[in-house]
C-alpha cells in the first residue's frame, strides 16, 4: 500500500472510531506509523486529507461506471453490476460511509460544488445507459436522468441505513434488484 493510501486508511479508521473533529494529525500520522512531516508532505491539513478520501471514493466510483460502459454487458446487467459494485463498496468501506455523512459540513463550498459535479457526471453516465436501454425497448422509464438521480438515492439511502448491520451483501442485491427489475407490485 502506498503511503497515501496508508494515510488516507488510518485516517477513516480513526474518523470513524473517534469522530472527526477529536481525530488530530498527530494521531493519524501515528496510526499509519508515519512522521508528521510525512502526513503534512501529502496533505497540508485534516481538511485536505477528509477531501482526498471523499475524492478518493468517487474517483474509484466513477472509473467502474465509465469502465462498464464499455464492456459488451446487456443494461440489466449493467445496472445489475453497479448494484453490486455499490454494495461490495460500501461494505468494504462502511467506516468511510460513516465518517463522509457524518461530516459534510467540514467541506468547504468549493468543494462541494466540485463533489456535486462530479456526483451529477456519474448520473448522467448512469442515465446514459438507461436512455440506450429505453430506445431498446428493455426499460420502461420516460425520464432517464430523473430514472438516474432516483435509483441512486434510492440504493444509497438503504446503504447508508444506520442498521444495515444484519443484512447480507448477497440479500441486500436481491432486494435492490427486485424492486428495480420487478417493482413491487404483484403483477
Amino acid at each position: 500500500m502506498d503511503t497515501r493510501r496508508k494515510i488516507m486508511s488510518s485516517a477513516v479508521n480513526l474518523f470513524a472510531r473517534n469522530g472527526y473533529h477529536s481525530t488530530t494529525m498527530e494521531m493519524i500520522a501515528e496510526e499509519a506509523g508515519l512522521g508528521k512531516g510525512t502526513l503534512y508532505w501529502h496533505f497540508a491539513s485534516k481538511e485536505d486529507l477528509y477531501r482526498g478520501i471523499i475524492q478518493a471514493g468517487l474517483q474509484e466510483y466513477s472509473s467502474f461506471v465509465e469502465n462498464l460502459q464499455e464492456k459488451e454487458l446487456t443494461y440489466e446487467e449493467k445496472i445489475r453490476a453497479i448494484i453490486k459494485f455499490k454494495i461490495r463498496f460500501y461494505l468494504r468501506h462502511k467506516p468511510l460511509a460513516s465518517v463522509i455523512m457524518a461530516n459534510l459540513d467540514e467541506l468547504g463550498a468549493d468543494f462541494k460544488k466540485r463533489m456535486w459535479q462530479e456526483q451529477r457526471k456519474n448520473n448522467q453516465t448512469l442515465a446514459d445507459i438507461f436512455l440506450q436501454g429505453k430506445e431498446e425497448g428493455v426499460f420502461k422509464i420516460e425520464d432517464p436522468l430523473l430514472t438516474a438521480r432516483a435509483f441512486n438515492g434510492m440504493v444509497d439511502s438503504v446503504l447508508f441505513s444506520p442498521d444495515l448491520n444484519q443484512v447480507n451483501g448477497k440479500v441486500l442485491s436481491g432486494v435492490l434488484e427486485n424492486l428495480i427489475f420487478r417493482g413491487i407490485l404483484k403483477t
